[in-house]
């Protein structure tokens, strides 16, 4: 139920007062946690695709990872 809610609240937030209609991926730079879990659920909800990203890659992986994807939003 919690986490329900919390997803909701995020999405809310998300499509409100950060995403435009150009936005289509949301990246993720989250370890493994119930936030992360939360995040997925946030940016399903939106009608977004995510994109999980490994934190443990070097800076320069990242920047790569970044860029090629289009990634407009990135959640930490």
């Amino acid at each position: 139920k919690q986490i329900e809610t919390i997803s909701n609240q995020l999405a809310n937030y998300l499509k409100t007062d950060v995403l435009s209609s150009t936005d289509k991926i949301i990246a993720i730079l989250l370890k493994p946690s119930a936030l992360f879990v939360i995040s997925v659920l946030a940016i399903l909800k939106t009608g977004r695709v995510y994109l999980p990203i490994d934190s443990n890659q070097p800076m320069a992986r990242l920047n790569t990872i970044l860029k090629n994807s289009c990634a407009t939003v990135c959640l930490t």
